[in-house]
This record gives C-alpha cells, sequence and structure tokens, in this order.
C-alpha cells in the first residue's frame, strides 16, 4: 500500500513536471511566433514586444530606458528593410528545453540584397523576462557561418553603440 502510494505521488510529480515544461515550451514558441509573424508583416513595433533588449552583454544589467530601445532597435530594422535585407518569411518553428532554457530553430528565407536566401535550421536564443521567454537573437546555422550576416545583427536583442 505504501508503495502505490508513492508511485502515485511520483507519477503526479512527473506530470506536473512535463505540464511545466510544456507551458514553457508553448510561451517560448508563441513570443517567438509572434516576433516572427510581427517582422514578417513590418510591424516591427509590436515585434520589438518579444525581443530581450540589452545594451551590454546579454547577462548584464540593462542601462537603457525601453523607449530608447525599441526606437534604436525598430530604427534599425527599417534601415536594413530599405537597403534590401529583410526576414521575408519563416517555417518548421521547433522548441526544445534544455536544462531549463528553451532552445528554438526555425527555417527562414531572408532577403539579402535583394536575394532570398534559406537558412534551414535557424537557432533561436531566449532570455527571461518576468517569466516569459523573450526573443534575443537569431543565428544562422553552420553551412551559411563564415560570412557577415547583416539580419542577424539586426534582429537580435543587442541595441548598445
Amino acid at each position: 500500500m505504501k508503495n502505490s502510494k508513492w508511485a502515485l505521488v511520483i507519477g503526479i510529480i512527473a506530470i506536473l513536471g512535463f505540464l511545466f515544461i510544456d507551458m514553457d515550451s508553448g510561451s517560448a514558441r508563441s513570443n517567438t511566433n509572434n516576433f516572427l509573424t510581427h517582422v514578417t508583416k513590418e510591424n516591427f513595433e509590436k515585434a520589438f514586444d518579444y525581443l530581450y533588449y540589452h545594451n551590454h552583454a546579454s547577462d548584464e544589467e540593462v542601462t537603457i530606458s525601453y523607449k530608447a530601445a525599441k526606437e534604436i532597435w525598430v530604427n534599425r530594422v527599417k534601415q536594413l528593410k530599405e537597403e534590401g535585407t529583410y526576414i521575408k518569411s519563416f517555417e518548421k518553428l521547433v522548441m526544445r528545453p534544455d536544462d531549463g532554457w528553451q532552445n528554438g530553430y526555425v527555417k527562414l528565407t531572408v532577403v539579402e540584397n535583394g536575394k532570398e536566401v534559406i537558412y534551414d535550421n535557424v537557432y533561436i536564443a531566449f532570455n527571461q523576462v518576468d517569466g516569459k521567454w523573450k526573443v534575443i537573437s537569431l543565428q544562422e546555422d553552420a553551412q551559411h557561418k563564415g560570412k557577415d550576416q547583416l539580419w542577424e545583427i539586426a534582429y537580435s536583442g543587442y541595441v548598445g553603440k
């Protein structure tokens, strides 16, 4: 009888743990989906709401106001768009919890200087703010490494000088 009670308690804890992990992944997935949807629709002001911004290293205290950070970021992605480089579309968004953190991957179609380039496995980095996962950066997959990718810098949350 005692063993079955312990088994029940352990089972309930395991189920709650899986639900928590799934809800955490769902939050990260939802926020990433919202971020990318607003980016592809050129609704940059709304996209910024799902971005973790910072003006030093991402693990240091933020010393720039939300308003100033938003202005810097929106102007940066608008300028890049005007120059012919922007995220056109996304698909295959996948989230994976890893040791309490969220990891994501997505397939992006990026227009770079007027030419479409498909990145099959873009890594999405996150940071947590007020219990919500926010996108901090998009990083290209290994097959394209070595090139300077302006879109990676533009769409990251770094807004320092």
